[in-house]
């Protein structure tokens, strides 16, 4: 969790209250309250300082851990999504390359045509593999 800087989480007269998730040293959720202390000079009111009430609401969310093994599990489909785009691009490239390469053999000799043609095949057989 990084630092809260107080001056930018709330103005000198704002109650704010929000959640946080903390991962370090164990998945924990917790709310964090700040209200603006300010001074009871009749004349002149000032921000003096802030009191800060942060709770651990990690038990009354039992609901939302669901939520968030979903929220994980999506985000498992989406990278797993991502790298078989990844991939499937590439492979993708390979066989069409592979079927240009075996329209070319054709003007080999044949031994060598055959030669070409069983590596061509094997390569292709791989890709779709892949």
């Amino acid at each position: 969790m990084r630092g809260l800087d107080i001056g930018q989480t709330s103005g000198p007269s704002e109650v704010v209250s929000r959640d946080l998730e903390v991962f370090y040293p164990e998945n924990r959720f917790l709310n964090f309250y700040i209200v603006p202390l300010m001074s009871e000079d009749a004349h002149k009111e000032e921000l003096v300082g802030r009191a800060i009430i942060l709770r651990d609401i990690t038990q009354n969310r039992p609901r939302d851990a669901g939520d968030y093994r979903a929220s994980a599990f999506r985000r498992s489909l989406f990278f797993a999504a991502g790298v078989a785009h990844e991939i499937g691009n590439p492979l993708n490239s390979l066989d069409i390359h592979l079927q240009l390469m075996q329209r070319r053999i054709k003007k080999l000799p044949a031994k060598t045509r055959s030669e070409f043609s069983e590596s061509i095949h094997i390569a292709r057989q791989e890709v779709a593999r892949a």
